[in-house]
Order: C-alpha cells, then sequence, then structure tokens
C-alpha cells in the first residue's frame, strides 16, 4: 500500500483521477472521513455523484489495484 501524501506537497498528477482522500478532522474526532475521491484541478469532488465538493482535504493516495482471482 503507498504512503499518504500531503496535500501541501503535491496533488495528483492526472485531473479526474479517483484516488483516497482524509480530511483534517479524521483521527481526532467522529467528523473526520476517508473517502474516494477526485481532483479536478482546483477541487476535490465525491467520487460517487461528483456533485458534492470536499473542504479540508489534508492528504490523498492512490488507489490500490483490485484484488485478482486466481
Amino acid at each position: 500500500m503507498n504512503e499518504w501524501i500531503p496535500v501541501t506537497e503535491r496533488l495528483p498528477e492526472n485531473i479526474g483521477e479517483e484516488v483516497l482522500v482524509c480530511n483534517s478532522e479524521y483521527g481526532k474526532s467522529g467528523l473526520g472521513f476517508v473517502t474516494v475521491a477526485v481532483y479536478d484541478g482546483s477541487d476535490w469532488l465525491e467520487c460517487w455523484q461528483r456533485e458534492t465538493y470536499l473542504v479540508d482535504i489534508t492528504h490523498w493516495m492512490p488507489l490500490p489495484e483490485p484484488p485478482r482471482e486466481e
């Protein structure tokens, strides 16, 4: 699994790429979250409908590879 990348260091290179994100409250209170989102070049959008803007995103990481059946 990859490490979390602070948004202050860099943002996803591929606009519209689905990534995991977490906000500033994750791990601090019940209000934090980790979710799948896309970066549109200026804002983070919740992935499922791409209509909800997310705020206070502090870190992101690429999605892991899906499991493979053997």
